[in-house]
């Protein structure tokens, strides 16, 4: 529930900055990955969380830009660490981030980072990452958040 509460969290910022509706997909789903796997930082999660996300979304059809976003957002995350002194992680997050290559600080890594095709919405997940870490949701809540996304969701799935 808590995984699930944060991702819904996320999605609803995004929906609420009117980002594009392959955004708010991306935010909604940026963590399922840590549900794919077992557990591997610790008791913090699954660190290639990010790319078994994006590969179940791609597998069932999800657009490539959602899928790019949630699979570069841990990029995103390294990024601003290495290149923002004043980025701050939660305690979490910082144990996780050596687990998933540490701060990207080589200028070059950097750049080729800003020249992805997914810089801007990995970083916008990121953006709402961050911001999607209060509110707590029941189970019965978590399900009726999905229930509001489960047109968009539909929209979305290739057939």
């Amino acid at each position: 529930v808590c995984k699930a509460s944060h991702m819904i969290q996320a999605a609803r910022n995004a929906h609420a900055k009117r980002e594009s509706e392959e955004l708010v997909l991306a935010c909604l789903f940026h963590d399922i990955g840590h549900l794919l796997a077992p557990d591997d930082t610790d008791g913090h999660g699954v660190a290639n969380h990010a790319a078994l996300g994006a590969g179940l979304l791609h597998g069932i059809g999800i657009s490539d830009r959602t899928c790019d976003a949630v699979k570069h957002h841990v990029n995103a995350k390294r990024y601003l660490v290495g290149s923002d002194p004043f980025y701050e992680l939660t305690p979490a997050s910082r144990i996780t981030l050596g687990f998933q290559g540490g701060p990207m600080t080589c200028a070059q890594e950097r750049y080729m980072f800003r020249e992805h095709p997914a810089f801007e919405d990995a970083m916008a997940v990121r953006e709402f990452d961050d911001t999607a870490k209060t509110d707590m949701l029941s189970g019965s809540d978590v399900g009726k958040a999905f229930d509001e996304f489960a047109p968009m969701i539909l929209k979305h799935v290739q057939k």
